[in-house]
């Protein structure tokens, strides 16, 4: 099953015939059926035969053994070909396997298909004007606008011509959907042959290269050609050249004009400077269905032998049809050099069209639509390649962008102001509202601002299911860990104490330690398992972007993070617990009240961002901002305990003050008491 733009019914019908009489000689018992397609023919077009076969291919039919696809579908083809590296003879793969060629028959490193011939884009040039006007063909763009700018000025204004339709370029950029393959070429190669010099890959498209490439091509089809001229697509192309008056300049397919073209001489494309072309490689690949059974597939086998052969390739494919073969070795022959030109084929810098990208068809309708945008509407290049850019590229935070900068320094700038603000602590004249930071909760302090404000960390660079689930246990291990110095707190204060109580007031290290090595083991577990994974947000008009999603498929994950959240939830839920108590204590009744103020601004930040996750809303920034309000609420939370609490409560009399810390330091002294206590009753034992 084939398919063409151009009618190439009577090579296939030779194919047929060829090998038939082939098979009948060698007695292979193989039959070669042919049914054709092309725009005569079929109302859908590229787009209707690529449908056609992903369908039956889906269905795994075995009506065809073989098909004929453009390369642009190998993506989306490959795993319903075989891997003809498994089934070919290696000296068939070898022939195909030089000057990119391979490039448009391989897809992960399986040989899907292999081009019945080659097809590529060079410059018909003229000769007439040419040498009316005794100008060179050019070999960079700014060489042909100087000599197109020159001669359509003489041809337009000159008396004795007068010609006011005369153009200098049609560069081949049809807006019409049947032409979608010429027009997306056309724009590649151009950005290709203004790369920065002949072994720079591709440019990338938000690079100064590609954007003075866009810029280059719009001035010249605003200096030496149109709008109109332009737009015309292929057969109109053709028309406009067969009229040999009224065109300098025109890119276009090799080896589909007819002979009597004589008046245009073909070379490669122009570049950026000497040296520097592009051309886009296109093809007719055939591939070999997985569907069919052994008898079939040794058939189609022999098919393949015999027209991707040397021999068939010279006698057939060149010599009787003019075409290109994809067996670059065959451009050494001095009979083949006299029917085809050798010498463009062995200069030409190929260039692929990027068909392994995620649904290439739909991103090759709006990748040319973005730069129609630019070059017959108002958009800048920069603005139309950043639409493109958005359509290629998935957005995640790294240190190469200044949106992401901007993120990693305000997080810095916050946790440098946490730290240094707890100086306030040694200024005598406010000591005394600081005696609940003793050494080792400062020193859990500042952990604890270090790992909620620099989670942020693990949204920078490209996710992986580990940075998911350690963005999450970062925060909730920064609410364990800045509300363990108050459990501990209370619980000094708690009558009813049981034995673990009673360890917990002897032992303040040792309690908040433990905190640690749970959350440690969370972490170690979270990343032998993960519980997320990563999801590709794909938005139109704006930045694409990642998305962590917790994967219910992991049982052993799912459990680990039901734990986690349940064990803070625990934590949390104790802390309400034991508040509630304490709001019955006079002298701990501011304590408590504020605390349960920080308890209300957590529950706000944590019930915002959970809003922000189901609404699901796509927007990249919002997805790399929303952490900022769990970060906010935490430096919310320093703020009051820090200062807003201190100016609260200085209208208050010194008298209550001295009992604040009278009462701080009784505690101090129980707890000192009960320790030795226990000792001595250990020493008795």
């Amino acid at each position: 099953m084939s398919y063409s733009y151009f009618s190439y019914n009577d090579l296939f019908q030779s194919i047929g015939n060829d090998f038939n009489e082939y098979s009948q000689k060698n007695n292979l018992n193989v039959t070669l059926k042919m049914e054709f397609f092309s725009e005569k023919n079929s109302t859908r077009y590229r787009n209707g035969h690529s449908s056609t076969i992903d369908t039956l291919l889906s269905r795994k039919s075995t009506k065809y053994d073989m098909y004929i696809f453009d390369p642009i579908y190998l993506k989306k083809l490959s795993s319903h070909f075989l891997d003809l590296k498994q089934q070919l003879p290696e000296e068939y793969i070898d022939s195909y396997s030089l000057k990119d060629v391979w490039k448009i028959c391989v897809y992960e490193d399986r040989w899907v298909g292999l081009p019945l011939f080659i097809k590529f884009m060079v410059l018909y040039s003229n000769t007439n004007y040419l040498k009316k006007y005794n100008e060179d063909i050019p070999t960079t763009w700014d060489k042909l606008l100087e000599v197109g700018e020159n001669i359509v000025k003489q041809e337009r204004n000159d008396n004795n011509n007068n010609n006011m339709n005369f153009y200098g370029y049609n560069g081949l950029f049809p807006t019409s959907i049947e032409s979608i393959t010429s027009s997306m070429c056309s724009i590649y190669q151009f950005i290709y042959s203004n790369r920065e010099n002949v072994t720079s890959p591709f440019p990338k498209l938000e690079s100064h290269w590609t954007v003075d490439a866009l810029n280059k091509i719009k001035e010249i089809k605003n200096k030496i050609s149109s709008d109109e001229v332009f737009k015309l697509n292929e057969d109109q192309t053709v028309a406009l050249m067969r009229e040999g008056k009224n065109i300098l300049f025109t890119v276009f397919w090799d080896s589909v004009l007819p002979s009597d073209f004589d008046i245009y001489k073909k070379s490669i494309l122009p570049g950026r400077m000497d040296g520097i072309s592009g051309s886009c490689l296109g093809a007719y690949n055939i591939g070999i269905s997985n569907y069919i059974n052994e008898e079939h597939k040794r058939g189609s086998i022999e098919v393949f032998k015999f027209i991707f052969s040397k021999e068939f390739q010279k006698e057939i494919i060149i010599k009787n049809f003019h075409q290109y073969s994809g067996i670059i070795d065959l451009y050494k022959d001095e009979e083949i050099c006299s029917i085809l030109k050798c010498d463009i084929l062995n200069n030409l810098q190929l260039i692929e069209r990027p068909i392994s990208i995620k649904n290439y068809e739909t991103f090759e309708i709006k990748f040319i639509n973005y730069f129609y945008d630019f070059l017959y509407g108002s958009k800048s290049a920069k603005e139309a390649l950043q639409s493109i850019e958005d359509i290629t590229k998935i957005y995640y935070m790294n240190l190469k962008d200044e949106f992401s900068n901007i993120i990693f320094i305000t997080i810095n700038v916050l946790f440098i102001v946490i730290v240094f603000s707890l100086v306030v602590k040694f200024i005598p004249k406010f000591s005394q509202y600081y005696q609940w930071l003793t050494i080792s909760s400062t020193i859990n302090y500042i952990i604890t601002s270090f790992v909620t404000i620099y989670s942020m960390l693990a949204k920078f660079g490209e996710p992986t299911e580990f940075k998911c689930h350690a963005f999450l246990l970062m925060i909730l291990t920064g609410y364990a860990l800045v509300y363990t110095p108050t459990i501990f707190f209370l619980i000094n204060y708690y009558q009813n104490s049981n034995r673990y109580f009673k360890w917990i007031k002897t032992h303040e290290n040792l309690y908040i330690c433990q905190y640690y090595v749970i959350e440690g083991i969370f972490f170690i577990l979270a990343k032998i398992s993960p519980s997320f994974k990563i999801e590709e947000v794909l938005v139109e008009n704006s930045k694409s972007f990642y998305q962590c999603h917790i994967d219910f498929s992991n049982i052993f994950g799912i459990v680990i993070l039901s734990i986690e959240i349940l064990f803070h939830l625990f934590l949390y839920l104790n802390i309400i617990r034991f508040l509630c108590i304490e709001m019955n204590n006079e002298t701990n009744y501011s304590f408590a009240k504020g605390m349960f103020y920080i308890l209300v601004l957590d529950s706000i930040g944590i019930v915002i961002v959970l809003i922000i996750r189901v609404i699901d809303i796509k927007d990249y920034y919002i997805e790399c901002l929303y952490p900022f309000i769990i970060i906010g609420v935490f430096v919310l939370k320093h703020l009051y305990l820090l200062f807003i609490r201190i100016w609260l409560e200085k209208p208050n009399s010194n008298q209550e003050d001295e009992n604040i810390i009278k009462e701080i330091r009784r505690m101090s002294r129980s707890s000192a008491s009960y320790r030795s206590n226990s000792i001595a009753k250990s020493n008795i034992a």
